[in-house]
Order: C-alpha cells, then structure tokens, then sequence
C-alpha cells in the first residue's frame, strides 16, 4: 500500500515533533523526544536478570540509580520479541521508573507527522506503537514509551527485588 504525502498529512495523529532514531539489531524505531529524559553508555547497569528470569517482567534485565531514583531498564529485544543483539546505550525515560536499552543512536530528525498504525499492526503492537513516521522512502513505527513498563509492572519488578534481595540475607 503507498501512502501520498497529502493523505499522510490529513490522516495524521501528530503534527510535526522531534524523535529520536535508534536501532535494535537491523530494526529502526522512533520515540518522540519529549519522552526521552537522558541518552547514556551501560555504564552503572546492576543486572536482575536471574531476580525476573521466567516472571512477567523478565523483559527488566537490570537497574539504574540516576540522582537516588532506580530505574527498571528493560531490554528492548524481549520487549518487541526481537532476537537478541548488542545493546550499547540505554535511554532513561521522561516522566517514568523505567529505561530501555538499543543498540544504537541514529539521530534526531523532526518528523512532519504521526500516522496512525496500519491495521497490519495488531495485539501487542497497537500498545507498543503511537503510530508510523514516513521518513523518505521508509516506513518506522513511532515506539509508545509508556508501554515498556506499566506501573503494575514497575511495581511487581520492585517486589520480585526486594524478595530477591530479602532471600540473599
């Protein structure tokens, strides 16, 4: 299906915003930039893998303390059910206890609008994406930074911690 310009901009969700491209393995993804707080290296990551291993959030792989609040860092991989790759950054999000980890940063680009998601997009997908940013000739779905770690899960992720950390004694 080719999408025009014109009827990209009558349908679009979003008007023109910056986003932030990144990559997961040979994947590309866009995340508005207002959502994204800070862009770091995996230096001071505490690995929780084998505290959330086989749970309902095993997608948080380690934690971050930044200014004496712990982050939930969640693998992106395992989020959008990816093979795994090589993970070298990790993006703290805005207004949230979790951070994510790519692979890599591309670059901040405005895009002129965010359309809605195709109806090829289904289940999970409709709650990871806000919609597909036309870059060029490339379609990249416009990631929805709230769906990488829900309070509920925030909250079952401290607990499986703290009984972790509560056993360890």
């Amino acid at each position: 299906m080719k999408i025009t310009r014109q009827e990209a901009s009558k349908a679009a969700v979003l008007r023109s915003q910056a986003v932030i491209l990144f990559g997961i393995g040979p994947h590309t993804f866009a995340i508005p930039a207002t959502d994204v707080d800070e862009i770091r290296d995996l230096h001071g990551l505490t690995s929780v893998a084998t505290s959330t291993m086989r749970t309902a959030v095993a997608k948080v792989k380690s934690t971050l303390y930044r200014e004496r609040k712990k982050y939930f860092v969640v693998d992106a991989n395992q989020h959008f059910c990816l093979l795994p790759s090589k993970s070298s950054r990790v993006l703290i999000l805005r207004e949230s206890r979790s951070a994510v980890t790519v692979d890599s940063i591309d670059r901040i680009i405005e895009v002129p609008a965010v359309l809605p998601l195709p109806h090829a997009f289904h289940g999970d997908e409709q709650r990871w994406y806000r919609g597909v940013a036309l870059l060029e000739d490339t379609v990249v779905p416009v990631v929805n930074s709230a769906a990488f770690l829900s309070p509920t899960e925030a909250t079952l992720a401290q607990s499986l911690l703290r009984h972790a950390k509560g056993a360890a004694v």
